[in-house]
Formats: structure tokens, sequence, C-alpha cells
């Protein structure tokens, strides 16, 4: 992993992190402006510390993804392992082959959808910045369940 930039966010956003919000909007952000989308930032907000990646085009400029240390190939693993558990009575149930897979925040992945169709995994970004851990999802994917035949983006 990259080196991790340092910003800070308005403090007046604390309760809300504290409270599991997984996104910071631009204007709350402080020092952004030397950032790159697709960045891995680690913001500071009074004594909270979040992860996330800072996107410089969308109003959205802070996606979160960890708030208890910097994301990695394991923890982006976990994450998708986590919703493959979640979703085991669609999964298994034999009457659908086609669900979704990883659900953006709901699965603690900000920004990215993945559906399963049979064989299949088509991952959705909805952010430029998004797309620093399309490979590292797809790899997850694939350690995850190995009999998928292939994962696209759409």
């Amino acid at each position: 992993m990259p080196p991790i930039a340092d910003i800070t966010i308005d403090p007046s956003l604390r309760t809300r992190l504290q409270q599991g919000h997984p996104w910071v909007y631009r204007n709350h952000l402080i020092g952004a402006e030397r950032l790159h989308s697709g960045q891995w930032v680690r913001a500071r907000c009074g004594g909270l510390t979040v992860y996330g990646l800072y996107d410089a085009h969308s109003p959205i400029a802070l996606r979160i993804y960890s708030r208890n240390g910097p994301p990695d190939q394991a923890w982006i693993r976990e994450r998708v392992w986590e919703a493959w558990e979640l979703r085991a009575s669609l999964r298994d149930n034999g009457q659908t082959t086609a669900y979704r897979w990883i659900y953006g925040e709901g699965d603690n992945l900000p920004g990215i959808v993945v559906d399963r169709y049979g064989d299949y995994a088509v991952i959705q970004t909805y952010a430029e910045s998004v797309q620093t851990i399309v490979p590292t999802v797809t790899a997850a994917l694939r350690a995850v369940d190995p009999q998928i035949r292939g994962v696209v983006q759409r």
C-alpha cells in the first residue's frame, strides 16, 4: 500500500463519524487540496481517526473504510468473505443464481457493488476513487469463491 496522506475533518462531524457514517463531503475536509483521487488517507476528527479513499471529483470526497487502521488486501478479503457468508442463504437455497454479493456501505466497502450472475461476478463502482481497490476486490472474489469463471467490471 502506498503512503497514507493525513487530513483533518471538521470537528462538527465527530458524532456522526462515531456513529459509523461512511462519507465525508468535500466542504468538511481540511488539507485535502493536495490529494488525488484513489489515494488512501488517514483523517482525524478530534480524537477519532478514520481511514478512507479520497475522491477529487465527487462531492463525497472521502469514503470511510476503517476506523481501526489502514485497510490492506487481507482487510478487503475479510470484508468480501463476510459478505459471502452473509448471503449464504441466497446462494445455497437453490432458487436463484443471481444476487447482490457486495452492497457497498452495507458491507463496509463504500462505493462498490458486486452482483453474482451464475458463475460470474460483476463489479460496479460509484466513484473514481474506488478504482484503486478493484484489483484487490477481484482477487478477493476469486479467493473466496474459486468456482467463479469470470469477474467483469461494468
